[in-house]
């Protein structure tokens, strides 16, 4: 009897069109019977890399913040810009699992991740998380384009995502919206350009 899997395919591309699960029972489509030599489904796979969900989730944040960049919305625009580099960050290096529901029926699995965390929410320190390869290609691709330095970029606005949440506690807050912007541009890019890797 063969396998199917049903799962809901999301916006930007689907948790399984990566390299990686190439040989596991999914298409473009919504449903795909299992090998016929395959007598049972995995139990868990398991992968390390970009998070298409968490990339749709940063760029519903950067494009928000792009539409009311010309409103003059200082705080909103900070935030979103702030927690777009934040999740951008985050998606670049996930560790997925989908592990097999033991159940009777067509298979179903469960979704879990794990990433890089930051309690204070610090830009600066998520960046430096990310392995050493991934920070020297982000690094070179902002200095390319922009001539600037992203870790010092990085520094003036590292925490902003805290602070102008709650700019009514302050007297006076200050941040650089033009680094805010340039970063999240370089790290959507970045992003894409994993993932057009991973499907090569």
């Amino acid at each position: 009897m063969p396998y199917f899997l049903t799962f809901q395919v999301v916006g930007w591309a689907d948790v399984f069109s990566r390299k990686v699960y190439r040989d596991f029972p999914v298409t473009d489509g919504y449903t795909r019977p299992l090998s016929s030599i395959m007598n049972e489904p995995p139990k868990k796979i398991k992968t390390r890399g970009i998070d298409p969900m968490i990339y749709l989730d940063a760029t519903e944040f950067y494009e928000t913040a792009e539409l009311i960049q010309e409103e003059n919305k200082t705080r909103a625009l900070i935030v979103n810009y702030a927690f777009s580099i934040e999740l951008y960050i985050k998606c670049l290096f996930v560790t997925t699992e989908f592990n097999l529901i033991d159940k009777p029926g067509y298979p179903e699995y469960k979704r879990s991740i794990s990433t890089i965390r930051d309690n204070k929410h610090d830009l600066l320190e998520l960046f430096k998380k990310l392995p050493d390869a991934d920070q020297s290609e982000i690094a070179k691709l902002y200095s390319h384009k922009y001539k600037s330095e992203i870790s010092e970029h990085l520094d003036e606005i590292k925490g902003d995502f805290i602070k102008w949440r709650y700019a009514y506690e302050k007297d006076q807050l200050v941040s650089s919206t033009g680094a805010l912007k340039q970063i999240s541009r370089i790290l959507k890019v970045r992003c894409m350009k994993e993932n057009i890797e991973d499907n090569n």
